[in-house]
């Protein structure tokens, strides 16, 4: 009987560490998603306003007051914040593969998600 209560109380920490890894997991993935997604939303204003400054360079270069180098530089950098962009909604979506993975649950959709960054929660020791 001393056994089986030592097994049992074996299989119940074993229970109780799993199931801390997969929680740390979890808050780890919320963070990193909730960071990615901020960074998302930045790069998609940044990615608009590079749009704006290219087609304003091209207008500015049709009245010829603009150089075709300036707006070949312009129009580099539109196409370097939408490359950014990609391969920030890529990073996003596999944090959430990652979360879907991690829960077992593989319907698990992405969604927007709240909270704030500069505010982290208290590690308990």
């Amino acid at each position: 009987q001393a056994v089986a209560r030592q097994e049992k109380s074996r299989a119940e920490q074993e229970a109780a560490a799993q199931r801390l890894r997969v929680l740390t997991g979890v808050r780890q993935l919320y963070y990193q998603a909730l960071g990615e997604q901020r960074l998302l939303d930045t790069r998609t204003e940044l990615a608009a306003y590079a749009k704006r400054a290219a087609a304003i360079a091209r207008e500015l270069a049709n009245v010829g007051l603009v150089d075709k180098p300036d707006v070949l530089a312009a129009e580099i950098e539109q196409q370097r914040l939408e490359l950014s962009l990609v391969t920030s909604r890529h990073a996003l979506e596999r944090t959430w593969r990652q979360m879907a993975a991690l829960t077992g649950d593989p319907e698990l959709q992405a969604s927007p998600l709240e909270g704030e960054l500069d505010q982290l929660p208290a590690i308990e020791a």
